[in-house]
């Protein structure tokens, strides 16, 4: 997917510091496309931030990237007709080859993802349900930028609290 230099997406292009228990998250929507990037930290998806240390914590790993990957986390109006077109996850830190041996305990690990997202009746489209902190109970908060053709909106999402309002 194209990124928009003078669109709704250029306009939340942004990453904070790292901080536990909180991700952003930031939406744009252009006509039927929606771009989604999630940034976190790797102790509230994970309870660990350090490389893998065996097959348990890789089996965890895996399973969270695959979780992230399908991307049921985040939910749209069924009448948008939305339809994820592609996931990338990435992740900071839990790679044993990458680990710096000066600094044991002292590793910050992160987790990055890409979606692209097709919604064929975007005009239906007005809000977002964000589930992180229910299937990731690290994430206390997740703070959602959203850009659209109508303005822009931030919303802290917490456990209890998930709708996000897209600008109209």
């Amino acid at each position: 997917m194209l990124l928009f230099a003078s669109s709704p997406a250029a306009a939340v292009r942004h990453h904070g510091p790292h901080v536990h228990g909180q991700a952003n998250l930031e939406v744009a929507v252009d006509g039927t496309a929606v771009d989604v990037q999630l940034s976190a930290p790797g102790i509230g998806i994970l309870d660990f931030e350090h490389p893998t240390r065996d097959a348990g914590e890789r089996q965890r790993l895996q399973a969270a990237v695959a979780t992230l990957r399908g991307a049921s986390w985040l939910q749209f109006p069924v009448a948008a007709a939305c339809s994820l077109r592609s996931a990338q996850v990435t992740t900071e830190g839990y790679d044993v080859a990458m680990a710096d041996p000066d600094e044991p305990g002292h590793s910050h690990a992160e987790f990055h993802a890409h979606y692209a997202f097709n919604c064929a009746r975007p005009t239906r489209l007005d809000h977002l349900q964000v589930l992180l902190p229910q299937r990731f109970p690290g994430l206390h908060t997740v703070v959602v930028d959203v850009a659209t053709a109508a303005g822009q909106g931030r919303t802290e999402v917490v456990p209890g609290q998930t709708r996000v309002k897209l600008p109209e």
